[in-house]
């Protein structure tokens, strides 16, 4: 088998040989040749240039990477005296055979060193944020629905997708907003984007020409306030406590046209928002003419109670729901929707539209058979189990761990919890250490805006539950050394 793969990476780098590009700074004072040299030396000791590949010709490199002839065959003479290249009369440049045995000693180094990241890697127990149990997702199932997507492939399939998404899956998201949150509302509000990321960076887009200011909860997931803040927003941090955000925090005369909020479970602090600042968020909406995004990541996943109303069904005027198939699904599958009111429909998709934002037909389709054949729905109840029993575990373990010394968030949904520590606020520099303990997780302060939050979060998604309860032993382990 390994020898397959080798005869492959040779016959692949022998295909690209006349498109190699060398990165080349001509404003160092190190001469083109040198630079020239130590790069192709680099690349053969690395592997990127394997024994028996044929190297590109002087006219080639010359015509891609502008380097004198002359110099590119001076760097191939002294490459072959050095016994890296070796010349095949009438067949060209090629890598020595003999290199990986003859300077074994130049890459055992970085060679050991990867090697021995990757065995400490595989035994770390990590609790990171935001990655879901992909051992359980039925991807034989998914599989059909690709086979069925792919059998319908013809041209209008195959070209570029609806700017506002396949009508197949918008009506899928439909029927499945009805079912889950009960939000009633037309396909024609409904618009598909290529994940959560996608969304914001369209709404970021569309709003700029009428806002210049976003007021954001603090802390908040990281990427939401990088998106605004790159698109030319100012950000207007609001304190988020255990009820939420803090309505009565929010400006008397707002200077934008956008709130951002995740009221279902709000990332990272694991609270939700109380049923009064509900409200009052609304009202402030509608009375300031501002629109509300409802980031609503991971709602279908409450272990306690019955589901809580959205946004979105208070009012459909000032709302704008955002959902992922990220955490119900997979990640790589890169989608999600936005529910927009009907008014501004039309307007938003003439943005997407400019912005060329597209997501693909067949992964649309796969997702809409997926969802009308009812795999979609069984495998959330499937994984509302599963996160359920590591919620109830790894909250057993921590309080018989810990004890009294910390207070946990979670309001029994999502998949991670906000862990506060009663006697210590955590850095980001000191939750990096966390793994020469076996550990990983995630630092509050990594989404804190003003600064002032000091938690851990431990995501329990894509860890097993038999790691668990050791992960949280290293995890008492860690913390102790920083504390004492």
């Amino acid at each position: 088998m390994q020898k397959k793969k080798s005869r492959f990476l040779i016959k692949r780098q022998n295909h690209l040989r006349g498109i190699m590009y060398i990165e080349i700074d001509r404003s160092l004072r190190n001469p083109i040749r040198n630079q020239l040299y130590e790069k192709l030396l680099e690349r053969i000791l690395k592997g990127e240039l394997a024994p028996g590949t044929k190297m590109p010709s002087s006219r080639h490199l010359h015509e891609k990477n502008n380097i004198s002839r002359n110099i590119i065959i001076e760097v191939y003479e002294q490459l072959s005296s050095e016994g890296y290249l070796e010349g095949r009369p009438g067949k060209g440049t090629w890598v020595a055979e003999s290199v990986i045995l003859g300077d074994s000693f130049r890459s055992l180094e970085k060679t050991e060193i990867v090697k021995v990241k990757k065995e400490k890697k595989k035994n770390i127990i990590s609790f990171s944020c935001g990655i879901p149990d992909l051992k359980h997702f039925p991807v034989k199932k998914w599989k059909r629905s690709l086979d069925y997507a792919w059998s319908l492939a013809d041209d209008e399939v195959l070209s570029y997708p609806p700017v506002a998404g396949r009508m197949e899956l918008r009506t899928e998201v439909c029927d499945y907003l009805l079912l889950v949150k009960g939000i009633r509302v037309r396909p024609e509000c409904v618009i598909i984007t290529s994940g959560t990321s996608e969304t914001l960076l369209l709404i970021a887009s569309h709003f700029s020409h009428f806002s210049n200011e976003l007021i954001i909860e603090d802390p908040v997931v990281d990427f939401a306030a990088d998106i605004f803040k790159q698109s030319g927003y100012k950000l207007k941090e609001i304190t988020v406590d255990e009820s939420g955000i803090d309505t009565s925090a929010l400006p008397a005369k707002p200077a934008g046209k956008l709130i951002f909020v995740s009221p279902s479970h709000q990332f990272p602090t694991g609270c939700v928002l109380s049923a009064p600042r509900r409200v009052k968020l609304v009202e402030y909406a509608v009375r300031n003419g501002i629109f509300i995004i409802e980031d609503d990541y991971d709602s279908e996943f409450r272990y306690e109670g019955y589901p809580l109303r959205s946004l979105f069904l208070m009012n459909p005027e000032v709302v704008m729901h955002a959902g992922t198939f990220s955490k119900n699904m997979f990640p790589s599958m890169r989608m999600g929707y936005l529910v927009v009111p009907e008014r501004i429909a039309d307007d938003i998709l003439k943005t997407k539209a400019r912005l060329m934002m597209r997501t693909p037909s067949h992964i649309q389709l796969a997702a809409a058979h997926f969802m009308r054949s009812g795999a979609f729905t069984r495998n959330i109840a499937r994984m509302k189990k599963i996160y359920k029993r590591k919620h109830g575990l790894i909250s057993q373990k921590l309080n018989s761990v810990f004890g009294n010394d910390i207070v946990i968030n979670s309001n029994a949904a999502g998949m991670h919890l906000n862990i506060v520590h009663r006697k210590h606020k955590f850095t980001i520099e000191e939750c990096s250490c966390f793994e020469e303990f076996g550990v990983e997780a995630d630092c509050e302060a990594e989404y804190s805006l003003s600064g002032k939050k000091g938690g851990l979060l431990l995501g329990f998604g894509s860890v097993s539950e038999k790691e668990i309860p050791e992960g949280i032993l290293r995890l008492k382990k860690a913390v102790d050394s920083i504390i004492e």
